[in-house]
C-alpha cells in the first residue's frame, strides 16, 4: 500500500479495543477482496459475489430468512454461510454483502469459539463497515462522491448499538480518504 504508512492504525485499534494487527488484517483483507473483485470485473455483481464466496470457501444464500436481515453463520459442515436479502447492484446491497463477507472472514476459523463482549462487538461492526467501504472504493461503479453521500446519509439513521462502530468507521474514512482512494493504493 502506497499510503498505508500515513494511516494511524494504532489510533483506530485503540478506539476499537483491539490490537493493531486485528485492524490491519481486516484492512489487508479488504484490499485482497478488492483485487479479487477486479479479477471478476467482467461478471455481474451477483455472479461476482458467488465467485468470491466460492473462492474463499464460503456458501452464499440469497433471499429472506427467518431471522430477518443479513447474517453470517455456520452450516452443519462448519462452512461459513453468508445470508443476504438481495444482490442487486445498488450501493446499499453491495455494502451489506461486503459487510457480511467481512464477518465470514473474521469468523472463518473460530466462529464457534468467538466470545462476545461489548468492545468485541464494536470492533467487529466497525471493521466490517470499514472493510465493506474499502472494497467498494475500488468498485468502478462507485464514485467517491456517491460513497461520501452514502456515508453522510447513513450517519443520519438511528443505529442503536452499532452507533459507536459507525462513528469510528466514519472517522476512519474522513481522516484517511486520500490514503485509501484507489489511485493512491498499490497492493504489495
Amino acid at each position: 500500500m502506497k499510503h498505508a504508512a500515513n494511516i494511524n492504525f494504532d489510533q483506530y485499534a485503540n478506539l476499537l479495543g483491539t490490537d493493531v494487527s486485528g485492524f490491519q488484517n481486516a484492512f489487508q483483507h479488504a484490499l485482497n477482496i478488492a483485487g479479487m473483485m477486479r479479477s471478476h470485473a467482467s461478471l455481474s455483481f451477483y455472479k461476482t459475489c458467488f465467485a468470491l464466496c466460492d473462492r474463499l470457501g464460503f456458501r452464499l444464500v440469497v433471499g429472506s430468512n427467518r431471522y430477518r436481515g443479513n447474517f453470517t453463520t455456520l452450516d452443519a459442515l462448519d462452512i461459513p454461510v453468508i445470508v443476504v436479502e438481495g444482490l442487486d447492484p445498488s450501493l446499499d446491497k453491495k455494502v451489506r454483502f461486503y459487510h457480511e463477507l467481512s464477518h465470514a472472514l473474521l469468523h472463518a476459523k473460530n466462529f464457534r469459539d468467538m466470545r462476545r463482549w461489548p468492545k468485541q462487538e464494536v470492533f467487529e461492526e466497525a471493521t466490517a463497515e470499514i472493510f465493506a467501504i474499502v472494497v467498494l472504493i475500488h468498485d468502478p461503479d462507485v464514485t467517491p462522491s456517491s460513497m461520501l453521500d452514502y456515508l453522510e446519509e447513513w450517519s443520519t439513521h438511528e443505529l442503536g448499538s452499532s452507533q459507536e462502530a459507525f462513528n469510528i468507521a466514519l472517522m476512519f474514512f474522513r481522516e484517511n480518504w486520500v490514503n485509501i482512494a484507489p489511485d493512491s493504493i498499490v497492493e504489495g
